[in-house]
């Protein structure tokens, strides 16, 4: 059975780079690639909504004015620090928890 093909392209990740742009890498499955993966509706479907979760963050930050991203950039690189420091399993995935834990130990 053939592989999916994946790109690197950009990912959730709310890293933000010295330029105060987002650093979001990670991958896009290509649409194509879809029928190779031999019909598992189920991994088809979770393909589907990584991708378009990807399209919506990357939308997202392209349209936050450059005053808001200078301003949230120093806290999002304090957690995405934070998190690679404590090796979650989900890597920098901002989760409900992990807010509350960052806050209460890094900020408040």
């Amino acid at each position: 059975m053939a592989q999916p093909v994946v790109l690197t392209s950009s990912s959730a990740s709310v890293g933000v780079s010295e330029e105060s742009t987002p650093n979001m890498e990670g991958s896009l499955i290509v649409p194509s690639q879809l029928l190779a993966i031999g019909g598992d509706l189920t991994l088809q479907n979770e393909i589907f909504l990584h991708n378009t979760q990807m399209q919506t963050v990357r939308q997202k930050y392209s349209l936050r004015p450059v005053g808001t991203a200078q301003a949230y950039e120093p806290i999002q690189r304090r957690f995405t620090e934070w998190c690679d420091e404590r090796q979650f399993v989900d890597g920098q995935l901002a989760t409900e928890s992990k807010l509350i834990g960052f806050l209460q130990t890094e900020l408040i």
